[in-house]
């Protein structure tokens, strides 16, 4: 009686086993769920501090306000992940690198959690105003009559990537080289005959301007004898 009782508690030991180890096989890879055991929530967004900044400007932090956030949230900036630091469930910091902020634009910030569950938040703008460029000197200032293709060194500042320098009114072919100079090239048509000129710089929106105007002058050229003959 002693060995059958033993050996039916081996019977209904080994089956608790097996049904204890059920579901453990597989050897698929599963996503780590978040420390509590359930699934992200979607975040979402209510503002951001500040809503904009100045193109040209340094690296600028921001500071995302809304709500469940987790410490795996990231702030993105049109759908490019920022270095995100995690101060609350309903408060994200992150640093907008200079790059980013180097030409005007509307971007737009988001927040993603990851999964399991998780998701990305409806979007907030952050806008980046070009400023009213200025112009100091260029160089040269004049030319003759009848030149040929003329490069022109354009320097002052609140320059950006977008700007355009004009020849009365009409835009040139411009080249950013820093916030503080511009390289363009007016062309042998423009130099054709005597006239005064109008050069400006313009930054297209959101906000921009236009610069005051600086003078350029087509003269009448100098004559030059080589020779006489007899």
């Amino acid at each position: 009686m002693l060995r059958s009782t033993c050996a039916l508690f081996g019977v209904i030991l080994c089956a608790a086993l097996a049904i204890a180890g059920c579901g453990g096989g597989g050897g698929g890879s599963a996503t780590t769920p978040p420390p509590d055991g359930g699934s992200n929530p979607t975040p979402s967004v209510a503002s951001v501090t500040p809503s904009s900044a100045t193109a040209g400007s340094a690296a600028t932090a921001v500071t995302v306000s809304g709500s469940a956030f987790v410490s795996a949230s990231a702030i993105q900036w049109n759908g490019a992940a920022l270095t995100t630091t995690f101060v609350s469930s309903s408060s994200l910091q992150a640093n907008i690198p200079a790059s980013d902020l180097a030409n005007g634009t509307i971007a737009k910030l988001t927040v993603e959690n990851p999964a399991p569950g998780g998701g990305t938040s409806s979007a907030l703008s952050f806008t980046v105003n070009n400023p009213v460029p200025a112009i100091t000197s260029i160089t040269p200032t004049n030319a003759s009559a009848g030149s040929p293709d003329l490069p022109i060194t354009i320097n002052g500042s609140g320059f950006v990537p977008s700007t355009v320098v004009t020849w009365n009114g009409a835009s040139l072919k411009t080249t950013f080289v820093n916030t503080t100079q511009l390289t363009t090239t007016l062309p042998a048509a423009d130099l054709v005959a005597v006239s005064e000129a109008t050069m400006t710089a313009q930054n297209p929106a959101p906000s921009g301007g236009t610069s005051p105007g600086v003078r350029f002058d087509v003269r009448t050229p100098v004559p030059l004898i080589q020779s006489i003959a007899p």
